[in-house]
């Protein structure tokens, strides 16, 4: 006969709480980033622009979120090519559609109290 072991539950249910605590954090910031990043590409500050979706990328890795790393990386590399300011713009449009894309589904989601019992 073998012997099965099983994961510590409690273990894992700590770890999800705070995963989920650590995601919804970063959900919450989004529009803080968002908004610094328009008013970088406004006052055509390339280097703000660039680091901020240089993290928006770095943590959206993190948090698995592919479509939304590829394109803060197509803003930094909008941003390394001279003269391109129209592209940056565009790529910066995209960046912000992708946070509220991914924000979307965690505000529509109907809270304990909307729930159907």
């Amino acid at each position: 006969m073998t012997t099965r072991t099983f994961p510590d539950l409690g273990r894992l249910s700590n770890q999800l709480v705070a995963d989920n605590a650590r995601i919804g954090r970063y959900m919450e910031s989004l529009p803080k980033h968002v908004d610094k990043l328009m008013q970088a590409t406004e006052a055509g500050d390339w280097n703000e622009v660039k680091r901020l979706s240089d993290f928006l990328a770095s943590s959206s890795v993190m948090f698995d979120c592919p479509e939304m790393t590829a394109i803060a990386q197509s803003v930094c590399e909008a941003v390394d090519k001279p003269n391109n300011e129209i592209e940056i713009k565009r790529s910066v449009l995209r960046l912000i559609s992708a946070c509220d894309s991914i924000r979307r589904p965690m505000a529509e989601k109907p809270s304990d109290n909307q729930r159907a019992v």
